[in-house]
């Protein structure tokens, strides 16, 4: 019993408990996710939960322990020397620069498995934009946009739309499967940060992921501070866009209300037979609310969000004669979101649960009285929605951290003919269909294996079931290496598009002049990704490098009749190939900053290039900050020549090359009061030297324009 006892006794002499909190020096709030690292083995023995209270046991043994977070400096610490409050200082470096695209969860960028290219708060307030889409086409690298049928198509290193995921807060939105993704649908203002994956990460995300994603991450709920947030834009064309957030929180509940009016008179571009002036005038609403619930290891959120917007366009003043060059519309949405997150101590991981509903529609409203707002009849022309289920849990055990993940997927399609007195004037997008259905599901699992200080792997694999297609499996590889702030990536992954529905079923008629038809025997298509990529990040310039290539077998696209007719199959097998370099760097208080990017797809056939891409894409960004609060921010655009299939006519028209540039002035805070020091003014000129296109009707530019804004940020 005796030696039993001494046993036991020094046992407990040997090992003992620690607990304690760590805090943000600046703020004083607690740091959630820290992991604690145990030297020399590396060993990860603890991470801290959502209170950032941390809590290990360990033996008179060890010497030192390793405090390790995305946005704070590392921390070495002798275990002597832990006490109940550890603080951690910001790494200025990466404060701003943490990401959750490249493995749905948060990571530095440094440490993600893939390239992530990360346009921050700061920037996105800097551009000289009235909305969110001029601020797209200035500030994010290689975007490029061109006419569709339906809009602008979106296009990253020469992928369409199609394979590039626009995601808001990690989750997918509806709008792309009849039409392009609306992007006048976000509030510029309630944006914290937009992330750009270049690459494959279909492992994770699925189809539409061939190309990379953009990840919207819109300005969280704060659950310590009171805040009134309003914001003024003007600008030429009688252009307004107004905006105004309250963040309130009781206790353990935050709330976050956000409302935003734009609306502009359009601008004249075009004379018809001298009866008109072609205006694309429009009325833009946006309410959101938010409600969050934060105690200890658990959190969930509960969002919803409506927008409507009304877009004018007339070009004759008799009614009834081609209504949709003669009619309003209106595209409306809606969206409801749930979150759960819980910190799992018992296992030492995170598990997130999301449940999200979005719906987009299109209406066509038919004006007798040309350009009036009595009597008018709206239509319910196309609808798409879509659902989703995930469901992820997060491992962190030793040197291997893995994210194991349910995707469930519920996609509608909808469309119906206009008649008006018995006379079809517009007829369905999907032709003789009414709606369409389909449904998925996935489940995916992505792991990181430290092999040692320098080498990580990432291993994941995605498992897809579709009602129409066949099941795939997909997998990826990438190695990570990095030493003294260099990071090398390698990565080969397969990628598995099914086709969308419009592309299965579109049925659209401009007119009798051409038409487009989907094709319902489109196969699914398989893809092969291989990249590498070098990063540089630095205290005083950042440096990056990717080579992309890109083997899609069964490539869908547009194929022409020779009747001017087109209609959607299957490319046999086609490249796309990038490549892409970034240089950033800061000179007597000066930001620059200077993306080249090359694209080219090619049918490998037929070697042909196909049509769309400016090959060759130059950005130059320039910003300085100067005292009493103010900067300054320019951006200097490139596109290199392409060849485009005109919507309104089918037929191939030569872009030219041309330049665009922006510049604007921002003072963020006037002292002469306490009222005025949370006043911001900007001033900026977009397209400062005039460039215009009108080779076609649908991608247009209205010149030169002028705007100010005015902003006013209270916190109590």
């Amino acid at each position: 019993m005796l030696k039993m006892f001494s046993i036991l006794l020094l046992s407990a002499v040997l090992t003992q408990n620690i607990d304690g909190f760590l805090i943000d020096r600046d703020s004083g709030n607690p740091i959630s996710d820290v992991q604690i690292i145990l030297l020399p083995n590396y060993d990860k023995i603890a991470q801290s939960n959502l209170d950032g209270q941390f809590s290990f046991s360990y033996s008179n043994e060890l010497d030192s322990i390793k405090f390790i977070h995305i946005s704070y400096k590392d921390k070495i610490l002798p275990v002597s020397q832990i006490t109940n409050k550890v603080y951690l200082d910001k790494d200025m470096l990466f404060a701003d620069v943490v990401e959750i695209t490249s493995s749905r969860k948060e990571t530095r960028v440094s440490d993600s498995p893939t390239l992530t290219y990360v346009i921050s708060e700061k920037e996105l307030e800097s551009t000289a934009s009235i909305d969110f889409y001029q601020s797209l086409q200035t500030i994010i690298p290689n975007v490029m946009f061109s006419p569709d049928y339906h809009g602008t198509n979106l296009k990253i290193q020469g992928l369409d739309s199609e394979y590039i995921l626009i995601l808001v807060d990690g989750d997918r939105i509806a709008g792309n499967t009849v039409g392009n993704i609306d992007f006048s649908r976000f509030d510029s203002n309630q944006i914290q940060r937009i992330e750009i994956l270049k690459g494959n990460a279909s492992t994770l995300y699925g189809s539409n992921a061939i190309g990379g994603v953009i990840n919207i991450i819109t300005k969280p709920n704060q659950s310590n501070k009171n805040k009134f947030n309003l914001n003024l834009k003007y600008a030429d064309f009688n252009t307004i866009n107004n905006s105004i957030s309250f963040n309130t929180f009781i206790k353990d509940i935050s709330s976050k209300s956000n409302i935003l009016f734009k609306s502009s008179d359009g601008y004249n571009f075009e004379s018809i037979d001298s009866l008109s002036l072609r205006k694309r005038s429009f009325k833009d609403y946006n309410i959101a609310q938010s409600f969050k619930y934060n105690k200890e290891d658990f959190m969930v959120e509960l969002s919803g969000n409506y927008y409507r917007h009304d877009w004018f366009r007339f070009l004759t003043q008799e009614p009834f004669i081609m209504p949709e060059q003669n009619d309003r519309k209106r595209y409306e949405s809606f969206s409801i979101k749930l979150k759960e997150k819980n910190h799992l101590s018992s296992i030492n991981g995170h598990y997130n649960f999301s449940y999200t509903y979005d719906q987009y529609n299109k209406y066509h409203v038919i004006d007798s009285n040309y350009d009036s707002s009595e009597d008018d009849i709206f239509y319910d022309w196309t609808k798409h929605s879509v659902e989703q289920i995930s469901s992820l849990l997060y491992l962190f055990k030793d040197n291997l951290n893995s994210t194991l993940g349910i995707d469930i997927i519920n996609e509608k399609g909808e469309s119906f003919d206009i008649i008006v007195d018995n006379v079809v004037l517009l007829e369905s997008e999907l032709g003789d269909l009414n709606s369409k259905r389909f449904s998925s599901y996935a489940l995916f699992v992505q792991s990181q294996y430290t092999v040692n200080k320098y080498l990580n792997l990432f291993i994941g694999s995605r498992y897809t079931g579709h009602n129409q297609f066949k099941n795939r499996l997909t997998s990826q590889l990438t190695s990570k290496y990095s030493i003294n702030n260099n990071h090398f990536r390698i990565n080969v992954g397969q990628g598995y598009r099914v086709p969308n529905i419009y592309e299965l079923y579109y049925d659209w008629n401009h007119y009798d002049s051409f038409e487009v038809r989907g094709n319902p025997n489109l196969e699914p298509e398989n893809s092969l990704n291989y990249s590498f990529s070098f990063q540089k990040l630095d205290h005083t310039w950042n440096f990056m490098i990717i080579f992309q290539r890109n083997l899609i077998e069964n490539m869908i696209a547009e194929k022409r009749f020779e009747n001017g007719d087109f209609y959607y199959e299957n490319y046999s097998k086609t490249s796309v190939n990038s490549f892409e370099t970034n240089f950033s760097t800061s000179i007597n208080g000066f930001d620059f900053e200077l993306n080249y990017n090359f694209s080219r797809v090619i049918d490998e056939i037929e070697y042909l290039r196909l049509p769309d891409i400016s090959e060759h894409t130059i950005n130059l960004i320039l910003s300085k900050s100067f005292k009493n609060n103010i900067s300054f921010l320019s951006t200097f655009n490139f596109y290199d020549e392409k060849t485009i299939i005109a919507p309104t006519s089918g037929q191939e028209t030569y872009i030219p090359y041309f330049f665009q540039t922006n510049l604007s002035i921002v003072k963020n805070s006037f002292n002469t009061s306490s009222f005025l020091k949370n006043v911001k003014l900007k001033l900026a000129i977009n397209n400062l030297f005039n460039y215009t296109n009108f080779e076609d009707s649908t991608f247009q530019n209205p010149g030169r324009t002028f705007f100010v804004e005015i902003g006013y940020n209270y916190g109590y």
